[in-house]
């Protein structure tokens, strides 16, 4: 990745060290809580793998 940053048009002020944070990683982080908030201890295999779908997701997104 250094070797692509000369390549990088970055205007002043900006700093390659930041971005946008992912919408995405957000999303499924909301939906996990929600599900580990509503669904039923009966449920907690479900919980489980909704947790780590969302784990999953905001990792990739780092």
């Amino acid at each position: 990745m250094a070797e692509l940053l000369p390549l990088l048009h970055l205007p002043d002020g900006c700093s390659e060290l930041f971005g946008f944070p992912s919408t995405h990683a957000a999303d499924v982080a909301a939906v996990a809580t929600v599900a580990w908030l509503v669904l039923p201890h009966r449920f907690n295999w479900l919980r489980a793998i909704v947790v780590l779908w969302s784990g999953t997701v905001v990792f990739s997104r780092v």
